[in-house]
Parts: C-alpha cells; sequence; structure tokens
C-alpha cells in the first residue's frame, strides 16, 4: 500500500512512522538474535530466529491493528 493510499484512508503519519521503525526494530532484534546464536549448531539459531521473528512480526501487526483508522457510522 503506497503513502498515497494510506493518506487516502485517513491514517496518521506518526502511526506510520512508528509502524515502520517497529519494523526496522524488529528486523534488528531478529539479526542480533542471529549474531548472538551463531556459535549454536544450525538447528538452534534457526529456531531462535524464527520464534523471534515471528514474535516481532505479531507485535507489528497488533500494533497496525491497534492504530488502523476505524468507520465510526454503524453497520
Amino acid at each position: 500500500m503506497g503513502v498515497h493510499r494510506q493518506r487516502d484512508l485517513g491514517q496518521r503519519g506518526g502511526a506510520t512512522f512508528a509502524s515502520r521503525m517497529l519494523m526496522l526494530g524488529g528486523a534488528g532484534v531478529t539479526g542480533l538474535t542471529g549474531y548472538f546464536t551463531r556459535t549454536a549448531p544450525t538447528a538452534v539459531q534457526f529456531l531462535a530466529m524464527g520464534v523471534v521473528g515471528l514474535l516481532c512480526i505479531f507485535g507489528w501487526a497488533y500494533f497496525d491493528y491497534r492504530t488502523e483508522p476505524r468507520d465510526e457510522t454503524p453497520s
């Protein structure tokens, strides 16, 4: 979804910036997990990075869900 489409939906710029920073932070945390588990067996490293990556994705998705603009009119 492009920036113009987000503006059409009424998403605030601050929420978009925070969302991007959460994605960047999640990627950083996942990368650090890989770095700190580099001496572990490959299966352990893969599992640790997968779990951390999924937690970051779920955290980001929850943030986006909570900050999504909603129509106040009842259906």
